[in-house]
Order: C-alpha cells, then structure tokens, then sequence
C-alpha cells in the first residue's frame, strides 16, 4: 500500500483508500494485507465495465462526538491524527482510533465532557474559552436537534439528575466562594414594572416584580399553575418576569467588598455552575425548536408529548441567568408580539443595547448567541474571569435572572422573611455588601404600580382530591380534641 500510494497508483479519498489497476501488486492478497495493517471497518473489491478494479478499504474516520456516528462527508488524510483530536473547525466532531458505537443515550455526558476539556485547555485565554464553549454550544445543538425525540428527552433526563445531585451537596457559602451567588433587592409586594416601549415593545406590558413573586416562582408545581393561569383571557393575572441583580464575587482579596445598588431588601441565590447552566440551555433550546417545527394540526407522538412535558418541568425548576454584563445594562420589560404566537402580547425583559428593531419571540439559540450579553450570561463564571465590574470603584454589574425552584433562594433581609413565608434565611452574605448610595426613595415611589392584591402562593398549589371517607351503617362519637 505504502508503495501503491508513492507511485500514485492508489489515493486517500474521503472514508476509503482506492486502489485502481491490477498493476498496482502482481499479488492480490499481499494489497490485501497491507489493507488490513489500516485497520479498515469494512473492505470491498468493486469492478469496472474496462476491466479494471478498485480496491476500497474504509478507514476509522472522523466520528460525531454526539452520536458516535461515522461522518463520511469529512476529509480523510494520509496523515493519522491523534486519538481524540477535534476536527478543525468542527468542535463535536473528533478522531477516534476505535470505532465507538452509535449511542444516542451518552450526548449529555459527551457535551459536558467537551466543555470540561475546554476548562482543562491551559493554552486559552478566558476570552477564548469562553468562545471555544459557546461554538461547542451551538455544534452540539446543531447535533441534538437531528436526534429523536427520545434521545432528546434522554438528554434532559440525564441533565435532571445531574441538577438533583449538584442541589443535593451545595450550599450559599460554597457558591459564594465560586463566584456564583446572584443578589437581589426586591420591590415590596404587589409592585410591577410597566413596559417603556424600549424596542420594539408595545404599551400594556406588565411583569410582577415584587417579593410576593418568589412565593410562586420558587415551587416549580406553583409556577407552572400560575403560568397556564395567566394564558387563560380573564384570568388578570401579571406574569413574574426575570429580575435585575448582581452576580457576587467572592474571591475578593484584603478587605474589599461586592457593591450593589441597594442592601436592603435582599436576597441571595445560587445559580448552576456555568457547564450546568450550559446543558440546560442546550436542551432548553433544542427542545423548543422541536415543537417550534410542529404545525398546529400536528398530534405529538408519546415520546414528543414526555420530551414537552419535561420541558416544562424544567423551566420551571431551574434558576437561571438571562443577560450579564460587567456593567449596567439598562435591562427593562417589554412586551411583544409575533405572527406565530397569535395576537397577544407577550412580555420579555429585553436590555438597551438589542437596538429598536429587536423582538426576542421565536429567536433560535443562534440568533440569541448573537447577543454577547446572553453568551456572557450562559458562560458567567468564565465572563468573570476576564471582565469584572470595577469593585474598586464602588461598581456592580448587572445580572437579568429568572428565579426557580434550584438555587436555595434565601432572605438577607426580615421584610423579605415576611414576604416569602418559608423562605430560607441567610447571615453571611449581607455583611459582605456595600450599598451603592445610588438608590432615590422619591423616585420609586413616583414611578410606582400596584397589582389590587398580592401573590398568593397557596393559591397556586396543586389541588389533590381527597377520596371520600367510607360511610358505615353505625358512626362512633368523636373523641373530644379529634379531627
């Protein structure tokens, strides 16, 4: 072989090595053994109408890191490369000396193993790692997204009990010292943030954005309650929006502090760590994109109805980051409408520097990487590592969240114990704040909007029918203090 390729009698094409012209050994079975010193996966002898032959060996080729599938589309080179080498501008393709099989079921472990090998590459830059994380992102969505609907679901399942069993172990001081700690100073209850036609926006949005939110938005069964609540017409129900708050730095060197614009009011929250909050997005966007695809007369399968289902079990268990930037970002409520989602308004915070045109209903994840306040909010520890809001001069950055049911959410503050009954209570995290000074009492309240009452948490619960108690011919008298 190695003499049938000097004298260009045989080729390295794309996944096979072409052999043309008995001329090229006088012993058949001397080409075939140097074949087989390739380690082909299959060999095959085809014939040609003038006599000729082609000898074709298909060698271990490029693989999807996804699926393990043999990627025949690639170009092949006389040159092996190393075992587990990437492919050049393809980040979830790589080599693999031994054919893996194909195996839908191991895509979340494939991704998060991708992400750490970014983490463990000493030679990158945070700049670059951060890119190199968000290109692998959108590869493996590509990925995901030609996968069935199970192996999607798969996906997310697997990425549910990693959630379970990182919540299980972690704690507010650990996540602190992890950068990963988001503050926030909540409006008092009943408070909403109106729409200011920033964008594309329309007058009559609404979001609530007072402490009484968190009475809903932390039990994932409540959320979801109140959510399908707020579809129905004369339900009059405000949606909760995602808040404005501050990502805490807890590697903070000396006697120097996190300055955040009030400490008053607060509470802390973990977020995901930035791999974890990565593979949700992941399978949060492919999953939309699935249903995205469907027509309105389409019947969902068993396997789409469970992939839906758990979906939204997911958007509302997990706290997460929206926008990040190492600065103000002048993020504020908007409420749009689009050709797909009927004629109503649809309420999203939004940030200054999306421009006028900018409406974020149906975005795929590729239009929202666009948007590096998003990439910076997805990738938020590896963000901070390279742009950091200047706490040396008394600056906070400003961190858009969703807040969930993960992130063990807990009070800084007594009034938001009163607010949020059952809430979680925090010491450690307040006396490490500075407050800004920038906050205008006057100008809160003359920019004030009530809902009539505040959010009620229990209102929301899931109803559980009680079985009727069995009725006897003789009932025996009560005991007195029973129930």
């Amino acid at each position: 072989m190695a003499d049938a390729l000097h004298a260009n009698t045989a080729v390295v094409a794309p996944g096979h090595v072409q052999m043309k012209g008995i001329e090229a050994s006088a012993d058949p079975i001397s080409i075939a053994r140097q074949v087989g010193q390739l380690r082909p996966r299959d060999t095959r002898i085809r014939q040609f109408a003038d006599g000729r032959f082609e000898l074709q060996a298909r060698l271990n080729p490029w693989v999807s890191v996804l699926t393990g599938e043999v990627l025949d589309h690639l170009a092949s080179s006389s040159a092996k490369p190393k075992d587990g080498a990437r492919y050049p501008g393809r980040p979830d393709v790589v080599w693999r000396d031994e054919i893996p099989e194909e195996d839908h079921a191991g895509a979340y472990a494939a991704f998060m193993q991708c992400l750490a090998e970014i983490d463990g590459d000493k030679s990158l830059k945070p700049v670059e790692k951060q890119q190199a994380k968000s290109e692998m992102l959108l590869a493996f969505h590509g990925g995901l997204q030609s996968l069935p609907a199970a192996a999607i679901l798969k996906f997310g399942t697997d990425l549910m009990h990693a959630i379970a069993e990182h919540e299980a172990t972690d704690s507010l001081d650990a996540a602190f010292e992890e950068n990963r700690v988001v503050y926030r100073t909540w409006h008092e209850p009943k408070r909403i943030a109106e729409s200011t036609q920033l964008g594309a926006s329309k007058e009559g949005g609404e979001e609530l954005v007072g402490a009484d939110a968190l009475n809903v938005a932390l039990s994932p069964e409540r959320f979801r309650a109140h959510k399908e609540k707020t579809k129905e017409a004369d339900s009059g129900l405000v949606p909760i929006g995602a808040a404005p708050s501050s990502l805490l730095y807890g590697d903070l060197e000396g006697n120097l502090k996190n300055t955040v614009f009030l400490r008053d009011r607060g509470t802390a929250a973990a977020l995901l760590p930035e791999n974890l909050n990565a593979s949700f997005s992941l399978f949060n966007e492919t999953a939309k994109s699935v249903f995205r695809s469907k027509q309105p007369e389409d019947e969902l399968d068993a396997d789409e109805q469970n992939l839906q289902k758990h979906a939204k079990a997911m958007r509302a268990l997990v706290t997460r980051p929206v926008f990040f930037d190492k600065g103000d970002i002048q993020s504020s409520v908007g409420a749009y409408t689009h050709k797909d989602k009927g004629d109503d308004l649809h309420v999203r915070k939004t940030h200054a520097a999306l421009g006028t045109d900018h409406n974020p209903l149906r975005e795929t994840l590729e239009q929202k990487l666009n948007d590096p306040l998003r990439r910076n909010a997805i990738f938020y520890q590896t963000f901070s590592e390279h742009s950091r809001a200047n706490v040396h001069g008394g600056a906070w950055n400003e961190m858009v969240v969703k807040y969930r049911g993960t992130g063990k959410t807990s009070a800084l503050d007594d009034n938001v114990a009163q607010w949020v009954p059952g809430i979680p209570t925090n010491d450690t995290i307040a006396p490490q704040l500075l407050d800004s000074g920038k906050f205008s009492a006057e100008y809160a309240q003359a920019t004030k909007a009530e809902a009539d009452t505040a959010l009620d948490g229990q209102a929301f619960d899931p109803v559980v029918e009680q079985p009727e108690a069995p009725v006897g011919k003789r009932r025996g008298k009560k005991k007195k203090g029973g129930q």
